[in-house]
């Protein structure tokens, strides 16, 4: 009887430490169980979605500061990239280097001058085509110019660009008293004016050759609009050269050569 309570309560006792030990290693093995399983099931949750904020967005405050940030940077990219421009030039001079004598009669004519012109050029790359309505040395002839012309030099604020091409004369005079070319006397064969600062009209079928540069001094350089890589520029613009136009009209008539200078205004679009 005593073996007997001694086997049950042997037998109990190997099933308690059974039932023990695989409760202590259930605790043992449960938290790296747990571990695994959240490294091993994904997390598909938008909350844990990284969101890219290195580019911010057009109507982001941070784009405009990152665009102001970066404005000399982009404008040293932009230099000798080319774009359009127009040039006002409100003053101008120059003189006669050699010809044009007796152009006109005075007696019967007067010249006009046209203190302002202009000009348009667009630019690609560094070349840059310009036409344009000039001053000349010669008091009342006015002239279209068609050029080409090389960027030579671009900065920030100072751009250089000869150029060289055509020069085509325009007549701006008046007659001061009434005569008639061809014939004293009004006929078919002749062209009478009245006087009383009557425009004359003068055709000319010869054009010259012009060759000189062009100056700007840029200033108040800024982004397009909203752009952050297209600028525009006021600017100061200066241009001087030599020519030679060889004017063989009805009542005007020589040929020389001529230095000129014009100053103004610019706009430039790059």
């Amino acid at each position: 009887m005593k073996f007997f309570k001694i086997l049950l309560l042997s037998v109990f006792s190997l099933v308690w430490a059974d039932d023990y030990d695989e409760f202590e290693k259930s605790l043992m093995e449960e938290p790296t169980a747990t571990v695994a399983a959240k490294q091993v099931v994904p997390d598909s949750s938008e909350d844990h979605v990284v969101k890219d904020t290195s580019k911010p967005a057009f109507g982001d405050e941070r784009y405009w500061k990152e665009r102001a940030a970066n404005k000399e940077k982009n404008i040293q990219k932009k230099l000798y990239t080319g774009g359009i421009g127009f040039d006002l030039y409100l003053f101008g001079g120059g003189t006669v280097l050699s010809g044009y004598e007796d152009l006109y009669r005075s007696d019967l004519l007067e010249g006009d001058v046209n203190l302002v012109h202009f000009d348009f050029y667009v630019q690609f790359s560094s070349l840059a085509v310009s036409m344009g309505y000039h001053n000349t040395a010669l008091v009342g002839i006015e002239s279209v110019d068609l050029t080409v012309g090389y960027v030579l030099y671009d900065s920030r604020y100072l751009k250089f660009r000869p150029f060289v091409g055509f020069s085509g004369p325009i007549s701006n005079f008046s007659a001061k008293k009434k005569f008639c070319v061809g014939s004293n006397e009004i006929s078919e064969f002749s062209q009478c004016y009245i006087g009383d600062d009557e425009e004359i009209s003068q055709d000319f079928n010869e054009t010259g050759w012009i060759l000189g540069a062009n100056i700007d001094f840029k200033y108040a350089t800024t982004y397009l609009f909203s752009s952050d890589m297209i600028f525009s520029s006021f600017s100061l613009v200066g241009r001087f050269g030599i020519s030679s136009i060889n004017l063989d009209g009805e009542v005007i008539n020589g040929s020389g050569y001529m230095a000129f200078f014009s100053l103004g205004l610019g706009l430039y679009l790059w």
